[in-house]
């Protein structure tokens, strides 16, 4: 009996010193050295949770993470209430993207071991990728009271705050990680990504210059450099900065479709346009691709008694400007299908000639050819000098436009103005690009003009701020777009943010203004005051980021003008 309790002794003796030396390769990176030791004891004792535990975390650091769970699950089976397990189990979860199960194990480890930092952030992690983002800033809140000098807990904070948009807050939470850790290139990259979100595009490219300084392979601080670059007006220098990002990582998504963007503004269309396929690989929702397996069309392609379907894939504006292609692409087929979004179906009712229109949403005729109508520049190789701009190729129903001509009647030598402030709240650059009610007030103060608002949308509330009438709300009475189309037919002039009544505007051949915002969407390109895609239209842009009154000055400077000529107009005998 004395025998058996001294080889006992022994035995554990021995698995106390496997694990020490397992745990001692795993601190030294030979992770397949501690792995075999940890085999060994679990061949032996299949219920030792240490060897379970590091065996895990071994799989889970190697990518295994399938095996890391059922590792830490067979742990936590034996063990239900050790925090250290618990936590194990959350990390690896979290890891596979089960979020609300990561949670509840990162929650039981904290009911143990409360003050545990660690568990804290990684519960905070848990809580973002839930969108849970302010009950994820009070985690790392209490982590951070717990212990102050953890750096990660700083640097996380700082990625909840901009997620929160609270961005001022997440650059001093940076700075702060970045005092305790001054090689975060991390820390650099996402404060960097914080001040370009103030406009603060000086400091943040220093912030980018500095992760690079410290890893010049880091191809998403090449990737946020250009995006930096082109908000401060570099282009040149921009598209080096994707360069090098493509450089290091060919598969860049998004440093693509950047790139292909830059190339589309600087006027280098043809090269713009391959790239410009990359949109269909980006992350942004704005882009649909839907299941189409028939081959994509191109103009060489003999296709003169096929089927050809044309599809919308991003906004009404876009289809609006790519219409400009159906003639074309009738030519050399035998049908064409177009689809159509809802509200433009009256509006392009003329083209039954051309084509057989449906709506999305509603069942696809069959084709033998399908092309996004974003990419049939690139079909018809098309450059800066032989873009389709023979205007109008849309026009109002006759019949809606002479009743709208009655309503919109004016005495002599007034100038019928049709104004709309803001684009699709939904899109991502609407906060900067569209110009809003308040700073075009100004302009409803030019003499000898009448407004009508072409706003439609949540915006088009705003009109109720105003007193004694100086601008006509449509809003309940355009319903889509041959509504609006008709409107517009019956006016002088209409002043627009970059948005769908711009494109409608310019493919009707109406006079249109538009206000753009200081780094502007690739089709209105750099620095002209002109578009080679709609003749009518006149750019008025911002000189700096933000700056809507000086544009907006502009534009009443160019009204007054119009407006007297039609007052003189007016006079003549």
């Amino acid at each position: 009996m004395k025998r058996a309790q001294r080889d006992s002794k022994a035995g554990d003796a021995s698995m106390r010193a496997a694990m020490r030396q397992a745990l001692e390769y795993h601190h030294q990176g030979q992770w397949l050295r501690a792995e075999g030791l940890c085999q060994l004891i679990l061949d032996k004792h299949p219920d030792h949770v240490p060897a379970l535990q590091l065996l895990g975390e071994l799989c889970f650091a190697q990518g295994r993470r399938e095996e890391a769970l059922a590792l830490v699950e067979r742990a936590r089976a034996l063990r239900p209430r050790d925090a250290g397990t618990l936590y194990n189990l959350g990390t690896v979860l979290a890891a596979l993207g089960r979020h609300a199960e990561a949670l509840a194990n990162l929650d039981a480890a904290l009911r143990e071991r409360p003050r545990d930092a660690a568990a804290l952030i990684n519960r905070a992690n848990v809580l973002q990728a839930l969108t849970r983002n302010e009950e994820a800033l009070g985690s790392l809140d209490a982590a951070l009271a717990i212990e102050p000098r953890r750096a990660q807990g700083h640097y996380n904070r700082g990625n909840v705050l901009q997620a929160l948009g609270r961005f001022e807050d997440a650059v001093g939470a940076y700075h702060r990680a970045l005092a305790l850790e001054p090689q975060n290139a991390d820390a650099l990259i996402n404060r960097g990504n914080a001040l370009h979100a103030l406009d603060r595009d000086d400091e943040a490219l220093a912030s980018y210059d500095a992760a690079l300084a410290r890893d010049p392979a880091r191809a998403d601080a090449h990737y946020n450099r250009g995006t930096v670059l082109r908000a401060l007006t570099r282009d040149q220098e921009a598209l080096k900065a994707f360069d090098r990002a493509v450089a290091l990582d060919p598969g860049y998504v998004d440093a693509h479709w950047s790139r292909a963007l830059i190339k589309l503004m600087l006027g280098n269309l043809q090269a713009g346009w391959a790239e410009y396929e990359w949109r269909w690989r980006t992350s942004q929702s704005i882009y649909e691709r839907r299941d189409f397996h028939q081959p994509l069309w191109r103009a060489a392609l003999d296709s003169r008694d096929k089927t050809v379907l044309l599809r919308p894939e991003q906004g009404i504006g876009d289809t609006l400007q790519f219409l400009r292609y159906l003639p074309m692409v009738a030519q050399r087929c035998g049908r064409v299908v177009l689809m159509l979004q809802p509200s433009l179906r009256r509006l392009c009712e003329r083209y039954r000639n051309l084509a057989e229109l449906v709506v999305e949403g509603a069942p696809v005729p069959p084709h033998d050819y399908q092309c996004p109508m974003g990419s049939l520049p690139l079909a018809f190789e098309t450059s800066l000098q032989t873009i389709p701009a023979n205007v109008p190729y849309l026009d109002a129903d006759p019949a809606l436009a002479e009743k709208w001509r009655a309503r919109l009647a004016q005495p002599p030598g007034t100038t019928r103005i049709g104004l709309a402030w803001a684009g699709n709240p939904r899109q991502k650059s609407e906060a900067r690009r569209g110009v809003g009610l308040d700073p075009c007030m100004p302009l409803l103060e030019v003499p000898g003009t009448h407004w009508v608002s072409l706003q439609v949308g949540p915006r088009a509330a705003d009109i109720a701020r105003l007193r004694g009438g100086a601008l006509t709300d449509l809003s309940g009475e355009l319903t889509d777009f041959a509504e609006t189309a008709a409107v517009i037919a019956n006016l002088d002039v209409v002043i627009t943010t970059d948005t769908a009544v711009a494109h409608l505007a310019g493919a009707m051949a109406r006079p249109v203004w538009v206000l753009l915002m200081h780094t502007p969407d690739w089709r209105w390109m750099r620095g002209r005051g002109d578009s080679p895609w709609y003749p009518t239209a006149r750019l008025f842009r911002q000189q700096r980021p933000g700056d809507w009154p000086s544009a907006v000055a502009r534009v009443r400077e160019a009204l007054a003008g119009l407006a007297q000529g039609s007052t003189a107009s007016a006079r003549q005998p």
